[in-house]
């Protein structure tokens, strides 16, 4: 590799350990076009890339740099390169609906599709595209009474009505909601709802429930994205894109999301022999998950510390 190049790409990795990911991308995306007759380093710039993106919230942006690392590592034959690329598409996409997998299997396409749409969109703060997304699915679930993917589409749609500023109607379809959920049963679903409708009481409300939202999205797509990267054997590139996720949830209050970023980073730093790091996120997940009153990943991010600790053995050793 050019040594101009690789100087580069440490600058960017360098950002990214920061938690800085921003100026990773300022670095990387003008190198994309440079390297764009070399397969194997336009490659690593992509991956660099999409990382990136993830770590910054744009998971559209991802997506993209996502799928020309495939087209590119399909060109090279590297069937390690090929895995990766499908394995971090798939675990990019959106999760926003709670009931989509009971839809109707003729319509099932369409309403994940469209609850991805609105997924992307919510994560990225825009309402308005959010709304158009999801207005086709509610009108078809309320005609055919398919009233899980219904409570589903209420409850997104009461999300970019709060993001919009229209709280009458974010407060209608966050009743409809739960509705469906106390209904059905699904105490999970009832208690989100419930905590949606809890924060279309003033604009303050609603504008920190989006943001931690948003963190909760990018917090999702950040651990699949860094588990994966932990699993091949490169926990650097796994902290490169959890440490500005965590950094964000930190801002915003989204105690949840940042247990779980820190339970993540603990196995991290372990996979790269900072016992001592490891152990203290290890903790502050464990304690963050008892404060929430979560005692099995409480008592996972505590397994983390005693394994750092030398306590329990590794799998496969003595």
């Amino acid at each position: 590799m050019d040594p101009v190049i690789d100087a580069q790409l440490r600058e960017a990795v360098k950002a990214l350990r920061e938690a800085r990911p921003r100026d990773a991308i300022a670095v990387l995306d003008p190198l994309s076009a440079e390297v764009a007759g070399s397969v194997t380093d336009e490659l690593v710039v992509r991956q660099l890339l999409a990382s990136a993106q993830v770590a910054a919230g744009d998971l559209d942006a991802a997506r993209r740099h996502g799928e020309r690392a495939l087209e590119l590592a399909r060109l090279t034959g590297d069937d390690e390169a090929i895995t990766y690329a499908h394995t971090f598409l798939r675990r990019l996409s959106a999760d926003g609906a709670w009931f989509g997998d009971d839809a109707e299997e003729d319509t099932r396409d369409a309403i994940e599709r469209a609850f991805d749409e609105a997924a992307q969109a919510l994560t990225r703060g825009d309402g308005e595209a959010a709304a158009k997304a999801l207005e086709p699915v509610l009108i078809a679930a309320a005609s055919s009474g398919d009233f899980m993917a219904e409570a589903s589409a209420s409850g997104m749609t009461a999300q970019a009505m709060m993001m919009l500023g229209r709280l009458d109607e974010a407060r209608m379809q966050a009743e409809r909601a739960l509705e469906i959920a106390e209904i059905s049963g699904d105490e999970n679903a009832r208690a989100h709802f419930a905590e949606l409708l809890e924060h279309v009481d003033s604009q303050t409300n609603a504008d920190a429930a989006m943001a931690a939202a948003r963190v909760a999205a990018r917090t999702r797509a950040a651990l699949g994205v860094a588990g994966q990267a932990i699993e091949l054997g490169d926990p650097g590139a796994a902290l490169q894109v959890l440490w500005p996720v965590l950094h964000d949830a930190c801002e915003t209050g989204a105690t949840g999301a940042e247990a779980s970023l820190r339970g993540l980073i603990a196995q991290a730093l372990l996979a790269e022999n900072k016992r001592p790091e490891a152990i203290d996120q290890a903790n502050k997940a464990a304690a963050l998950a008892d404060a929430l009153g979560d005692a099995e990943a409480g008592e996972a991010f505590r397994q983390i510390a005693e394994l750092a600790l030398g306590f329990i053995p590794p799998t496969g050793e003595a």
